[in-house]
């Protein structure tokens, strides 16, 4: 994919952000020569990236989206992405890139649960995922540092993110801004299990930032974070091999271009 992605000024992408995520990495070596339009179709199980920007796309007539893009009947937003180093626990380290967000702990194990399950999708699996996670679930502590901050906190989870969403629709990153040059923090401190049922609804329906003593946000350019031990962690969605005992992010401003088909 990646050699047969220079015979092409226009990439379309049928899946959600795992599918994306694999594009991008297939194509990171030609960042700084090529310019990439990138078509999202989203018939993905989460489907979060989409949600920064408005597109209507009708999946029932593809035939007319190909119509759009070979008439220039489209505009253009560029798009941040996030570069990601992480040192999983047999101190192997490994190189990525996200165009969505990168989760540590909580959320990136439901996740890890979900894709064991091959019965259920969308927020169903999140769901039935979450529980299990909750039976099954302790905190960790974090350091991290950015700009001059250095912090300690124990944490249920936290998300370095490019977009408002990840997880099928959780906004752990309500201000984040695809185009703003930098990436969204959000830390949430450990919560017990009557707490997070209580609290979840406020994440799902994009109230998250009334959550002002559980849940503390960040804009950075750049982060350095470690684990007082090993994490599940997800780069948009996808469950990384092994588990993580630190990571490296910075933002990579307006490095692609999103197509976007008006009606």
């Amino acid at each position: 994919m990646s050699k047969n992605s220079l015979n092409y000024e226009i990439l379309v992408i049928f899946g959600g952000d795992g599918t994306i995520n694999e594009v991008v990495n297939g194509i990171s070596s030609y960042f700084s020569s090529r310019n990439f339009k990138i078509l999202v179709v989203p018939i993905g199980s989460g489907n979060d990236f989409v949600k920064n920007y408005f597109s209507k796309i009708v999946l029932n007539n593809i035939e007319s989206i190909f119509d759009k893009i070979s008439n220039n009947d489209y505009r253009l937003i560029k798009t941040d992405l996030g570069k990601i180093v992480i040192n999983q626990f047999n101190n192997v380290k490994i190189e990525k890139y996200f165009i969505n967000a990168a989760g540590f702990g909580f959320d990136a194990f439901v996740a890890y649960y979900k894709e064991k399950l091959k019965f259920l999708s969308g927020l169903p699996a999140y769901f039935v995922s979450l529980v299990f996670v909750l039976l099954n679930y302790s905190s960790f502590k974090v350091i991290f540092k950015f700009s001059s901050n250095l912090i300690e906190q124990e944490s249920l989870l936290i998300t370095v993110a490019n977009g408002i969403s990840s997880g099928g629709g959780f906004y752990l990153t309500p201000d984040a801004n695809i185009q703003d040059n930098k990436l969204d923090v959000g830390l949430i401190r450990y919560l017990n299990i009557f707490n997070i049922f209580i609290k979840l609804p406020y994440v799902l329906f994009n109230k998250t930032k009334t959550l002002t003593k559980d849940i503390k946000f960040f804009g950075i350019k750049d982060i350095d974070l470690s684990f007082d031990k090993s994490v599940f962690c997800h780069i948009d969605g996808e469950i990384t091999e092994e588990k993580i005992i630190a990571a490296t992010i910075r933002v990579l401003p307006n490095v692609l271009e999103i197509i976007i088909i008006e009606n």
